[in-house]
């Protein structure tokens, strides 16, 4: 087994799932521990902060967090990641126009648009008129 089978292996069973949240608790060095990706300028500032997974590629080998209520979306190693809080309990997925509704804390995505509370408040205030 090579370093980047070894690394899908450990990330398979880290635990951490799509809707969890997470911390960033560290930065990575490019390709480091079988990782398949080089770090970008900035992710290094969101050592610290938490978000919600996006989604957790099996194949290139990234977890993919949603920041700041899902304004911003950075793929992660899962040794740079602490599980904050498991997602709640599956409800059947919402989709629209084929794509899933990814909910985020104080916002949904629809369609890779990010809709925050007051527009959910303004889209149902107008659904009851």
């Amino acid at each position: 087994m090579n370093i980047e089978e070894a690394y899908l292996v450990m990330q398979e069973h880290c635990g951490i799932e799509v809707g969890d949240k997470v911390r960033v608790i560290r930065k990575h060095s490019n390709f480091e521990m079988g990782y398949g990706c080089q770090t970008s300028k900035g992710k290094e500032t969101l050592v610290g902060e938490t978000g919600i997974v996006e989604s957790v590629n099996k194949h290139s080998n990234s977890i993919r967090i949603g920041f700041k209520g899902g304004l911003s979306s950075w793929g992660f190693p899962f040794f740079c990641l602490e599980l904050v809080e498991k997602a709640k309990p599956e409800l059947p997925p919402i989709k629209v126009g084929g794509r899933e509704v990814i909910f985020g804390d104080g916002c949904i995505k629809v369609c890779g648009l990010l809709v925050t509370k007051p527009i959910l408040h303004e889209i149902l205030d107008r659904l009851e008129k």
